[in-house]
């Protein structure tokens, strides 16, 4: 009784985790020029990720791998947009008036936030089977 509780707990859990990331997908997707979009999805990420070790023995080891290894790749690109967003922010908090350098972290931003979009799953027209099933709980 307590496993098929437990396991129907773990599946709960992840499949919100897995749902919530998909949206802060798609808002990252269909906002790219917007820095909280990306803040929200990298939340997302960690907290699915977070889910995903507590509850490790739960899962099919090489689904979850999988898994986990397209989560690494999607949080790189995140932060390497994220890092320019939060250099553009303390610039500007700093007054800091060399149109140079913004124009250098606006670019780079660009150029990072292009890589992340080709990391992202297809999300428009109906795809959504990367990343929407909770991954194999095994008990």
């Amino acid at each position: 009784m307590i496993t098929r509780d437990m396991k129907q707990f773990v599946q709960v859990q992840t499949s919100e985790r897995l749902k919530k990331l998909e949206s802060e997908l798609k808002n990252a997707f269909d906002l790219p020029e917007d820095p909280d979009a990306i803040h929200d999805l990298r939340v997302a990420i960690r907290r699915l990720n977070q889910t995903l070790r507590v509850f490790t023995n739960w899962f099919d080891a090489h689904r979850i791998r999988k898994l986990r290894g397209r989560l690494k790749k999607l949080m790189e690109r995140c932060a390497a947009v994220r890092n320019c967003d939060i250099a553009i922010e303390v610039l500007k908090a700093a007054e800091w008036q060399d149109e140079a350098v913004h124009q250098g972290l606006e670019k780079e931003r660009t150029h990072t936030h292009k890589k992340l979009h080709k990391t992202m799953p297809k999300l428009h027209h109906g795809h959504r089977g990367r990343w929407s099933k909770v991954p194999g709980v095994d008990h």
